[in-house]
This record gives structure tokens, C-alpha cells and sequence, in this order.
């Protein structure tokens, strides 16, 4: 079964990184607190597979909320352009992750997919969400995941490389970007120097320095998408 596979990639994750937090979870799947150990374990020691795993667990659930939030926008939005920046945000900030509660990852990555759903909404002209989007709470972590549906072990092996490979052309594409346009990200995000420090560095004024990341990020993902 696919729950007894996942566990026993997680088992074999805690004992590679001497993670005993996550040893204690990893025949949890499904539930809140293992997806909270995987994120803490990929922050303090970017071990991929824990990355992989986070992926496989919360992919579903984090599609189904971003086309929630989105549905009731006057244009049509990409969803999966959404949910691909949501996973890259996890991926590369996973210092802002804190592991207070088991619920951690629930409530942390709630509030990257509020924030990044509601900027395309806004870059794109759409209208605000509905209230009863608006009004949508994080689906309970703590009952079976979606994902026990989706049995399919080769699908989800599929996925996981499909993943890795987007990661690689990402790798590629920001590296193809201009220099003013990486040194926006790296000085934003990589550094996370307030806005106008950077568009001072940058003799751009702020309002320009949000322009110039956002489109810098289209960039990227349709030259991943073309």
C-alpha cells in the first residue's frame, strides 16, 4: 500500500538524518504532525527526499485550496502556475519554517497559498475572492489526507521526478534572467532586505521593485512551461 510506502521512505529518512522526532511519526501518514516533521527536517537538513515526501503528502490538498481561493475571480486563473510558486516558495524559504505545534506545516503553508493566490489575483486584474472563498479554513490536517485516493505508486514515482525536474529548469531559467532581475530575487528573498533597501540598490523606485520580481517570476515559469 502506498501509506506503508511513504512510511517506510520516512523511517529510513529519520535514520539517515538521525531524526528522532520524525522516527516517532513516521507511521502517521495522513496526518498533521508527520507532515510537520518532514518540513522541519528538509529545513535543518535539505535532505530531498524529505522535500519529496512533504510533496507527496500536501500536493492534493494545497491544489484543492488554491482553486477554492481562486474560483471566484472574474478571469480564468493557472492554478497549477499557483500551486508550482506555493511548492517553489517552500523550497527555497524553508528557514521561515517554524515547528511550534503539530499543526505547524498546516497553518505556515496556508498562509504562503493565501498570500501568493491573492498576488496573482491582483497581477492579473481578477476580481477579489468571494466571501465565501475568503471565508474557506484550512481543511482539518488531522483526518486522512485526499491523497489516500490516489494509490497509483507510479503516478506518485512519476510525480516526484516531474518535481525534481521542474526544481532543475527553474535552476536554469533564473540563471537567464538579467542580473537586475536576479539581484532583486536573491536581495529580496535569498536575503530578505526590506523593499527599499533593494530598490535603492537597485535605483528603482519600490512600487518598480515589484514589478521587476513578479515579471522576473513569469519569466521563469513560462520558460518552464513553453
Amino acid at each position: 500500500m502506498r501509506t506503508q510506502e511513504i512510511g517506510r521512505r520516512a523511517r529510513e529518512l529519520a535514520e539517515r538524518t538521525a531524526d528522532t522526532r520524525l522516527a516517532e511519526r513516521a507511521t502517521q501518514v495522513g496526518e498533521a504532525s508527520l507532515e510537520t516533521r518532514l518540513m522541519a527536517n528538509y529545513r535543518d537538513t535539505s535532505e530531498h527526499e524529505a522535500f519529496s515526501l512533504l510533496y507527496e503528502l500536501t500536493h492534493q490538498n494545497i491544489h484543492q485550496l488554491v482553486s477554492r481561493w481562486s474560483r471566484g475571480a472574474n478571469r480564468a486563473i493557472d492554478t497549477d502556475d499557483i500551486v508550482q510558486e506555493v511548492f517553489l516558495a517552500i523550497y527555497r524559504y524553508p528557514t521561515g519554517f517554524r515547528d511550534t505545534d503539530h499543526r505547524a506545516f498546516a497553518k505556515w503553508s496556508y498562509s504562503i497559498v493565501r498570500n501568493t493566490t491573492l498576488r496573482h489575483l491582483r497581477s492579473t486584474g481578477a476580481s477579489a475572492l468571494t466571501t465565501e472563498a475568503l471565508c474557506e479554513t484550512v481543511a482539518d490536517p488531522d483526518r486522512p489526507s485526499p491523497l489516500a485516493d490516489l494509490v497509483d505508486k507510479e503516478e506518485h514515482a512519476l510525480g516526484k521526478r516531474l518535481w525534481f525536474l521542474f526544481v532543475a529548469a527553474y535552476q536554469q531559467s533564473f540563471l537567464r534572467l538579467s542580473e537586475r532581475e536576479r539581484l532583486a530575487i536573491r536581495m529580496t528573498y535569498d536575503e530578505g532586505r526590506p523593499d527599499d533597501e533593494v530598490s535603492s540598490a537597485l535605483g528603482v523606485k519600490p512600487e518598480s521593485l515589484k514589478m521587476i520580481v513578479w515579471r522576473a517570476h513569469r519569466k521563469i515559469l513560462h520558460e518552464i512551461a513553453a
